[in-house]
């Protein structure tokens, strides 16, 4: 049985039957935006280092504070306003 947690990675191994293409299809592409919000994550913590100085000792801090933009910016986010209907 596929764990949803894990992915591709708790197929059984030694099975008979390959999983379905769409769970290989679905496991690479959740693959490719998790290595692209990592890089994305990576990017803006070394540009916010640089703009500090290049301090030594925080990178986890940079890190953070990157997650937390690139988050935000994910985030689906709600109409501020809703214009109201014409009369």
């Amino acid at each position: 049985m596929l764990d949803p947690g894990k992915g591709l990675a708790s197929w059984p191994m030694g099975s008979d039957h390959s999983p379905p293409r769409s769970l290989v299809k679905e496991e690479m592409m959740m693959s490719d935006t998790n290595e692209d919000r990592e890089t994305r994550i990576r990017e803006r913590a070394y540009t916010l280092w640089e703009e500090d100085g290049r301090p030594e000792g925080r990178a986890d801090e940079y890190w953070a504070r990157a997650r937390r933009i690139i988050e935000s910016e994910d985030e689906p986010r709600a109409p501020d306003m809703v214009a109201d209907p014409p009369l």
